[in-house]
């Protein structure tokens, strides 16, 4: 336990100085200056751990610093993403509609070759007829001719 005394150097009272006097469990009083000790090392603890705070501070505002400057650096990237999708749907979107047009123009020429392919067949097949009919003329013997010289 703790005591106050008030001594003067003949260990008076008269003087007013304030000395405290710690006693341990078994009840001895201890020199005042293992008490200053304590008190010099407690109040270095204080000390090593308030600069050990405020270190952690600063780390702790320099870590957010940084990941605010990622944060910034992202939105910039996300926005130009956006942008590049947005440019890119479009291009999609354009393309599609020509290559819609390019089947309905090829759809529409394949029908019309299926159309003058039809034309064509009849017409070689009427050539082929004339050719054939034209042959089988000059191939038959002319009854009246061949009929008197033989």
């Amino acid at each position: 336990m703790a005591e106050t005394l008030k001594v003067d150097g003949n260990g008076a009272s008269a003087a007013g100085v304030d000395v405290v006097l710690v006693t341990d469990v078994k009840g001895g009083a201890r020199d005042g200056t293992v008490q200053d000790d304590r008190e010099v090392k407690k109040q270095r603890r204080k000390q090593s751990n308030r600069e050990s705070a405020r270190r952690s501070r600063l780390r702790k505002q320099a870590q957010c610093e940084e990941l605010g400057g990622h944060v910034n650096s992202l939105t910039v990237e996300n926005v130009k993403l956006k942008e590049e999708l947005s440019q890119l749907q479009a291009t999609c979107a354009s393309l599609a509609a020509d290559n819609q047009a390019l089947e309905k123009q090829l759809e529409s020429l394949g029908k019309g070759k299926a159309t003058a392919a039809a034309a064509g067949t009849n017409k070689a097949a009427k050539e082929t007829e004339v050719t054939t009919t034209t042959a089988n003329v000059k191939d038959e013997p002319q009854g009246d001719v061949d009929a008197g010289t033989a």
